[in-house]
């Protein structure tokens, strides 16, 4: 859980994030949507809605990061299947308490609750899909993670270590150790990889063979690197194809 919350801190203290969430917010105070604008006068009504803004994002992209880490990156699609109604229903619950703390209602009927449930998982539907297709990178894409190499070492990505407060950044080209941490370098890796250990991040494609030595799964790269894979993150490993047969196991 602190590391979920230290990844959202640095998600929602990002400028456009913060910009973003708050526009938002003051739109919609402006506007005044369900009833809101009959309800509140306008500086009441706009720092209401920057709350709900600024809660209802942090409280979603929290759940988004606690279900992701807990599935293979590998599965995009299939974690929408967790949070999208998780989003919706942790949410739904923050406006009833929100709007019983503000206005001192709550919703008078199982039918109400219910529809504002339906509107807010339809909403999170929306953004989480528009989210997953904007963040497909183009084909032939460099990486985001290529900007911080050298020109003479920007090859196909193969792997990522955490080194102390560096990270190893294998290419088909060499090794650069740059000065962040190993899940912001994921970040800017791509999708098109997998964390195999708390230390190490492998590329898809550049995983040459995998054997089993003392009991633990050891993935050779395409650089000749060995990369260990710890259990916790087997299964993930397993679901990619990445293991010849069921046998191998970490130990």
């Amino acid at each position: 859980m602190s590391s979920a919350l230290r990844e959202l801190r640095a998600d929602i203290l990002r400028r456009p994030v913060l910009i973003g969430m708050i526009g938002a917010g003051i739109v919609l105070g402006i506007s005044g949507p369900f009833d809101t604008l009959r309800q509140l006068t306008l500086i009441p009504r706009v720092l209401y809605w920057v709350f709900v803004a600024c809660a209802t994002f942090s409280l979603g992209n929290l759940i988004i990061i606690l279900i992701s880490n807990r599935l293979p990156k590998s599965k995009t699609w299939a974690r929408l299947v967790y949070t999208i109604p998780a989003i919706g229903i942790a949410v739904t619950l923050l406006l009833f308490v929100t709007n019983a703390l503000v206005f001192d209602v709550w919703p008078e009927t199982m039918g109400e609750a219910v529809t504002l449930l339906l509107i807010v998982t339809a909403i999170s539907a929306v953004i989480e899909v528009a989210t997953v297709l904007l963040q497909t990178q183009p084909i032939n894409q460099p990486p985001e993670i290529m900007a911080r190499l050298p020109l003479e070492k920007r090859g196909a990505l193969v792997a990522l270590s955490a080194t102390d407060h560096y990270v190893d950044v294998a290419t088909s080209k060499g090794n650069t150790l740059i000065l962040l941490r190993l899940a912001d370098a994921i970040k800017e890796a791509g999708e098109d990889g997998l964390q195999v250990h708390r230390s190490h991040w492998i590329a898809l494609a550049q995983v040459k063979a995998a054997r089993r030595d003392a009991g633990r799964v050891i993935l050779t790269m395409s650089n000749d690197a060995e990369i260990p894979v710890s259990r916790s993150y087997l299964p993930a490993v397993k679901d990619a194809g990445l293991l010849p047969n069921s046998r191998m196991d970490a130990s």
